[in-house]
């Protein structure tokens, strides 16, 4: 048997001849001679490979089944977060524009693309706005009278091969200057 001593001197060790190890063994006693029962136990049957196919393939197919939810999840995200884009770039505009110019404002409708940039005709717009004027209800306030009330701007957003009922609704608040919209 060979063993390692630390306190072997390098100089008193011996050299194995050829066809040997160190300790004194040949090099056929260290190869593992296997019976043909074992080398048949150490192997996968085709029953077993069959069925880990099978396991593997059910993994996947229910992996790929989840891939619609997930771009459909995706999409909609990206529909949600362009909305919200467009809502506020509208909200400032309607900040910045005088309020007799408003009802000219609303009238038009508007055309995005898919980042949220407005495009000038309906062929290139992927998302159609249309802005609509209502009076806000306060239930039970007496506080404001009709010049000091808000009125809202009703924001509308959707595909263009969608109905109207199934547009993104909004509403921003915007002042009353004695002028509904």
């Amino acid at each position: 048997m060979f063993s390692y001593s630390p306190l072997k001197n390098k100089t008193t060790e011996t050299k194995a001849p050829p066809g040997q190890l160190p300790g004194g063994h040949p090099e056929e006693l260290l190869m593992i001679k296997l019976s043909p029962q074992i080398k048949r136990q150490m192997a996968f049957s085709l029953v077993e490979v069959t069925i880990s196919l099978g396991i593997v393939a059910f993994a996947l197919l229910s992996l790929l089944g989840l891939l619609p939810v997930g771009l459909m999840s995706m999409h909609e995200a990206i529909r949600q977060t362009v909305s919200t884009h467009i809502v506020k770039q509208i909200s400032n505009e309607v900040a910045m524009i005088p309020p007799s110019d408003l009802p000219a404002y609303m009238a038009a409708d508007r055309y995005y693309d898919f980042d949220g940039k407005t495009v000038t005709n309906k062929e290139e717009a992927v998302f159609i706005v249309e802005l609509e004027g209502k009076a806000a209800v306060y239930p039970g306030s007496t506080l404001l009278n009709a010049s000091q009330q808000f009125e809202l701007i009703q924001i509308s957003i959707r595909r263009p091969q969608e109905l109207p009922e199934s547009a993104y609704r909004t509403a921003i608040p915007v002042v009353n200057h004695d002028e509904p919209l």
